[in-house]
């Protein structure tokens, strides 16, 4: 039986999440529900330990865990996070400009041809991939028995695409160049399970479980999965360019949530259901 030092039916959640992801029902819906203690803003902020101080952030989220009532089942996630084109700064490439704000970071695009970029793929004796993965140990290990570590959102396929090209160029490649873009989804394509091989480990996730920035819980492997470039694109191409990379992923895991990013994307509502996992 394990035990959470902020979430003492812990054990009782499980139950409820599993009875989800079976299509069943116990007694109820689950039931999300963070409640503060105090007026005061304690959570950690959105980005965080980029600059190597990962202490930091894990005592603002204990503190916030001390201060928050994790209703029905509400779990205390911490989440160790660099922006949404995190994916990006881990790539076998140069020179990249990364901008950081107060809540978000992005890439700025710098491909201005296709055939001036090799094989992308992950480069393990990158900075920001070692700084990534320390930060998930140093988490996992500070919050051992008190939260859980979740997944990041892993803006993996077309994503990585349009962080290093740019929407609008990429808009224009998908009808001027298909090929090529679909030889580098198909290149690209594993990038995800790679990550998520090593956050996996590196967060302690076979002993603890798992759970996603929408904060549902899994005892195997879960992630939210999403492609935000696909409120640009129409159902043709979202069938050949996105489709076969989201049901890619979702196969690969135990259990997933496909977010929907804004009212664009409900065109691809019905492919998307089509996917059975």
């Amino acid at each position: 039986m394990q035990k959470l030092k902020y979430k003492d039916d812990f054990e009782e959640v499980k139950k409820y999440f599993s009875a989800f992801w079976e299509g069943e029902i116990i007694d109820r819906p689950i039931l999300i529900l963070n409640i503060l203690k105090t007026d005061k803003e304690i959570l950690p902020p959105y980005i965080s330990g980029y600059d190597g101080d990962f202490k930091t952030p894990c005592e603002k989220f204990e503190e916030y865990c001390e201060n928050t009532i994790f209703f029905a089942e509400s779990l205390p996630f911490f989440r160790p996070y660099f922006g949404p084109d995190q994916i990006v700064y881990f790539l076998n490439i140069p020179k990249i400009e990364i901008v950081f704000d107060n809540r978000t970071a992005w890439v700025k695009p710098f491909v201005e041809r296709w055939d001036d970029i090799g094989k992308l793929e992950i480069d393990k004796e990158n900075e920001w991939f070692k700084k990534f993965i320390e930060f998930h140990k140093f988490a996992s290990i500070y919050g051992d028995g008190k939260f859980l570590i979740s997944v990041n959102d892993l803006h993996t396929h077309l994503e990585i695409l349009r962080a290093i090209r740019g929407s609008e160029n990429l808009c224009i490649d998908l009808i001027e160049r298909p090929e090529v873009i679909k030889n580098k989804l198909e290149q690209i394509k594993d990038i995800f399970i790679e990550i998520y091989e090593t956050l996996y480990i590196a967060g302690n996730m076979k002993k603890w479980g798992t759970g996603g920035w929408i904060p549902f819980y899994c005892e195997g492997k879960f992630a939210v999965i999403q492609c935000d470039f696909i409120c640009m694109i129409g159902p043709e191409m979202f069938r050949k360019f996105a489709l076969p990379y989201i049901e890619y992923e979702a196969n690969y895991l135990d259990h997933s949530i496909f977010h929907l990013d804004g009212p664009g994307a409900l065109k691809h509502l019905d492919d998307i259901l089509s996917i059975k996992k």
